[in-house]
């Protein structure tokens, strides 16, 4: 069988260039010229020129933009947004005691008495059920805890009553252990869906963040910019009139603390 050696031969009789030596020569320059391909008409023209430069989706990372490029009208407008630093807590409904607030985050402290409850959570006035919960919705918090054991925290969307009337999602810790948690209610009787997290240290300060795709059906729990957890089979499905509520309990006759740095909220209205 004839094998091919068409490109092994000379260009010409009066060039010793190889054929395939030519075509590699051609090519490269062909690579290095600027302006190739943006002809009228041609591919990188028209992709130049689209109204919509097409990417596939998730594709455009964040090393890929410029320090301080993007400008908040390019973020969102179809978002209620809230970004909190608690310089103050009027406003919220809260423990009556144990709370300390400051220019960048505020503390909510049990005290010693065992089994005592601390809470702070926000319900919007006039603008009906917050979290519809048929909407893609983001919250992102930086909290550091004091103790790692004998301890019921909740952060999440939705109020924390631990009854009936809950639904949300976010993060609770008990004991030492971190979980992502969907709550709602199951036959009128308040169910917990939780997945453990592992390798946080949760003396350390760090950032929680969930975010509720509702057209994937997916809610993504996120700590320190890492993906955790992606719960796609139990979602919340019960609007409720809470923006976002912090829960803590001891269980020993030891004071436990939630230090808060801030706290930010978003929902597709």
């Amino acid at each position: 069988m004839a094998v091919s050696t068409w490109g092994l031969l000379d260009k010409s009789l009066v060039d010793a260039e190889k054929i395939e030596e030519a075509i590699d020569r051609i090519v490269d320059v062909h690579n290095e010229e600027e302006s190739a391909h943006l002809g009228a008409g041609q591919a990188l023209q028209s992709h130049k020129a689209a109204e919509i430069i097409d990417h596939a989706a998730l594709s455009i990372i964040n090393d890929k933009i410029a320090n301080g490029i993007i400008q908040q009208s390019k973020l969102s407008a179809t978002e209620l947004q809230a970004y909190i630093t608690f310089e103050s807590t009027d406003g919220w409904n809260k423990s009556s005691s144990g709370i300390t607030n400051s220019v960048l985050g505020t503390a909510i402290a049990t005290g010693s008495t065992i089994n005592t409850v601390k809470y702070m959570s926000n319900e919007p006035v006039g603008v009906g059920d917050i979290n519809p919960y048929n909407k893609d919705t983001s919250i992102q918090t930086a909290i550091k805890f004091s103790a790692t054991t004998n301890q019921l925290i909740y952060f999440m969307t939705g109020d924390c009553q631990l009854d009936d009337t809950d639904a949300g999602f976010g993060f609770k810790v008990s004991n030492g252990t971190l979980y992502a948690i969907v709550v709602k209610a199951v036959a009128a009787a308040r169910t917990e869906y939780t997945t453990e997290i592992t390798g946080i240290t949760l003396t350390n300060l760090n950032i929680y963040k969930a975010f509720f795709d509702y057209s994937e059906g997916k809610i993504y729990f996120y700590v320190n910019g890492v993906l955790k957890h992606t719960e796609s089979s139990h979602l919340p499905v019960d609007s409720h009139p809470v923006m976002f509520n912090f829960y803590i309990k001891n269980t020993e006759a030891v004071s436990k603390i939630m230090g808060i740095c801030y706290l930010f909220y978003s929902r597709e209205i």
